[in-house]
């Protein structure tokens, strides 16, 4: 049906067609425009749909979560990020990213301890991100466990992580403040 509408406006007047295409695009572009508003931005897009959740439980709030979460990182709003992201992982505790996000907004926080807990439980998750050691190394670094710090750092190493071989070159030379 709506591939006729072209061939309608063809049969009649270029002046009734301009007077009742115009009106129609105008309401289009009024129903729309909170659309383009929510989607100008990544943050309104999630926090859009984590409005549209009835329970917070529902199949897939998980990822609405941790995606605003990201988000709100972004917007250096990291209080409210670590809140969307205990809501994620209440939801769903087997998913390593998450963990390993949550320990970098704690480490921003300065809350040393929290994001040594959550790189364990990332590590926990997937041991085969060098990335999670590295993290590991700096939070332990922080907290004074300067040889715990180097195991991982060196293991990061291992695993290819050029920012860590470099920083482990640096310790090695005695190089202080790496971290």
């Amino acid at each position: 049906f709506g591939a006729l509408i072209p061939l309608a406006l063809l049969r009649i007047s270029a002046r009734l067609n301009f007077a009742l295409v115009v009106p129609l695009i105008c309401v289009q572009v009024g129903l729309s425009w909170n659309r383009l508003h929510s989607l100008s931005d990544e943050l309104l897009a999630w926090e859009d749909a984590a409005k549209l959740l009835v329970t917070g439980r529902e199949l897939g709030a998980d990822r609405i979560y941790y995606n605003r979460a990201l988000g709100l990182i972004g917007k250096n709003r990291h209080r409210e990020a670590l809140t969307d992201l205990d809501r994620t992982i209440a939801l769903n505790s087997s998913l390593a990213p998450v963990y390993f996000t949550r320990a970098t907004v704690n480490f921003r926080l300065n809350r040393y301890l929290d994001a040594l807990y959550d790189t364990n439980a990332s590590l926990a998750l997937d041991s085969t991100q060098s990335s999670s050691y590295l993290a590991r190394s700096t939070v332990l670094k922080k907290l004074g466990r300067d040889e715990e710090a180097l195991v991982d750092l060196r293991k990061s190493c291992d695993m290819k992580n050029v920012i860590a071989c470099y920083a482990a070159s640096l310790e090695s030379k005695g190089i202080a403040g790496v971290r």
